[in-house]
């Protein structure tokens, strides 16, 4: 599979007229979540430098710059998730849609209503229960070491 391919077909992902606004909504939620745990941690990764000999001083500098790289790869993997919620609101528009149906289904900071549409597999790919409750939150140390909790 090249990169030129669909994310939905990067994904894995299998969307019918019925379920794509739920799957936009899982998809859009999980970025979203992404976001505000990076908003609010990125700060405490950040070593400060222990001494002021050169072994410390190395030390801080090569730790910040792996963490930064780190904190980089989960910022691209946010937009390639936005990206994907774009081309699942494409798909919906191609199955007929309404713009406000769309726009509706995942509102920042809202739950997402659209995603009790989703199936269970689904849903547990993407960290939530079949309620659309999170089964535990994310930690700086999953997203980094790229565990999913």
């Amino acid at each position: 599979m090249t990169a030129d391919a669909p994310l939905q077909q990067r994904f894995g992902l299998s969307v019918t007229p019925e379920n794509v606004l739920g799957v936009r909504a899982v998809v859009l939620q999980e970025a979203q979540d992404l976001q505000d745990m990076l908003n609010n941690e990125q700060e405490q990764v950040i070593l400060q430098r222990l001494g002021m000999d050169p072994v410390s001083r190395d030390m801080s500098e090569g730790f910040n710059l792996g963490t930064q790289q780190l904190l980089e790869r989960a910022r691209r993997h946010i937009d390639t998730l936005k990206a994907l919620g774009d081309e699942l609101a494409a798909s919906a528009t191609e199955y007929g849609h309404a713009e406000t149906d769309i726009k509706s289904s995942f509102v920042p900071g809202l739950e997402p209503v659209a995603a009790s549409k989703v199936t269970p597999v689904l849903l547990q790919a993407a960290g939530m229960g079949v309620d659309g409750d999170r089964s535990s939150p994310r930690t700086i140390d999953g997203l980094l070491t790229g565990g999913m909790r």
